[in-house]
């Protein structure tokens, strides 16, 4: 019996490699730029940061904050009319009577100022009203808004004339002086000059 020649395998040849795929997307714009492309990607950016810029601003500004400042309104009225006193003076105090500022009215009479929260005494004057003060307290955040109203000064009574005689002379009376030790010690003498003569020594 003749031997078989086993079967040899035949070695089979590796399939074709396909070619690499063609460069695509970013990287493929990147070798290649083309300007339509470039303007899209601008205008994403552009519109990805103008919503990042409103929602970082709407942040902020609904983050409510601590305040520590208010502001005071004031204004100096005349108590008989309640209408505001041109050039008024408004000064804030501390609670020592320490000058803080000088608020300054507007043509309508008010002043606007804004300090720091606090107790504070408010002094107002004018040279033809009397001066007043007032207790303040300022909160944070908050408008505190206080009408002064001011009192005119009395006008000092004028000294009468003086009193005239019948014959259309004015009556003058000299002013009473108290009486000097002289004239003390002279009455003394002669009251007891006078009992010494009552009881004959």
């Amino acid at each position: 019996m003749a031997d078989e020649v086993p079967d040899t395998e035949i070695p089979t040849a590796p399939p074709p490699s396909s070619p690499p795929p063609a460069d695509s997307g970013f990287l493929s714009w990147l070798r290649h730029p083309y300007l339509p492309h470039a303007q899209a990607i601008v205008g994403l950016l552009a519109g990805v940061l103008s919503i990042g810029g409103f929602l970082y601003s709407y942040m902020w500004a609904t983050t409510a904050l601590p305040p520590n400042r208010g502001e005071l309104i004031a204004v100096a009225l005349d108590a008989r009319t309640d209408k505001p006193i041109p050039g008024a003076t408004l000064e804030v105090l501390t609670s020592k009577d320490a000058l803080v500022t000088t608020l300054t009215p507007d043509a309508t009479g008010r002043a606007r100022q804004t300090i720091k929260e606090g107790n504070y005494r408010l002094r107002a004057g004018h040279p033809q009203f009397t001066t007043e003060v007032r207790q303040i307290h300022v909160i944070g955040g908050n408008t505190a808004e206080i009408r002064v109203r001011l009192a005119p000064r009395v006008a000092k009574p004028a000294t009468p004339p003086p009193a005239t005689a019948p014959g259309g002379t004015a009556k003058t009376t000299p002013p009473s002086s108290p009486p000097s030790g002289n004239e003390v010690g002279k009455a003394v003498e002669e009251g007891v000059s006078a009992v010494k003569k009552i009881f004959g020594q």
